[in-house]
């Protein structure tokens, strides 16, 4: 059996966020020592007033604490951001990391999220599809052509591919039903929500 770890990095208003971040690091650094392998991190926007780091710089800090782990976000709300943003963010975490990045990604729910970004909560299925097709290509491509109904890109010649070869795993997370096809279709895994029951994962 394999155990990872998830991550919040939430913290209330009181709260100092150097000292989150130190106490973040010393946790990251037991589960390694203690034989966890992955680490997970959450990702929200406007979580105010809850305060909490954003994924993938946080992750850039922790590679080294987390040497020898997987370690990706634990959900990245695709359907509301650049897929070449994310393509060129994941590779640069997969050198950090020395080949351990997994890309976990997930619709998103808040509307608050989705109205911040400019993006319609309604396309977030659309979006994440077409966002996947297009790192997995700039994942594995020297050049990218793709003319979509969300994203376009001409002659896209990415500036950093992953250490890992073809590319590092995808995960898609979810709770319902769709999201287990949706991720056997087009991920490697499925990712299933913390907060099932386990009646209902059997």
């Amino acid at each position: 059996m394999r155990i990872g770890m998830f991550t919040a990095s939430q913290w209330s208003a009181q709260d100092d966020p150097g000292q989150v971040l130190a106490d973040l690091r010393q946790q990251v650094r037991t589960a390694r020592d203690n034989g966890f392998c992955s680490l997970l991190l959450g990702q929200h926007l406007l979580s105010g007033p809850m305060g909490m780091f954003q994924t993938m710089p946080l992750m850039g800090q922790l590679v080294e604490d987390a040497a020898g782990m997987q370690i990706g976000p634990g959900v990245l709300l695709l359907s509301m951001m650049n897929p070449v943003l994310a393509a060129e963010e994941g590779a640069t975490i997969d050198w950090l990391s020395n080949g351990n990045y997994v890309l976990a990604a997930g619709l998103g729910y808040r509307e608050e999220e989705f109205q911040a970004m400019g993006v319609s909560i309604k396309n977030r299925v659309g979006r994440m599809n077409e966002g996947l097709e297009i790192i997995k290509r700039l994942w594995t491509e020297e050049v990218v052509n793709h003319q979509g109904r969300y994203f376009q890109l001409d002659n896209a010649r990415p500036g950093v591919r992953p250490k890992q070869q073809p590319r590092p795993p995808i995960w898609l997370g979810g709770d319902v039903e769709a999201a287990v096809r949706r991720a056997a279709r087009l991920a490697d895994a499925w990712l299933a929500a913390p907060t099932m029951p386990f009646d209902q994962l059997a």
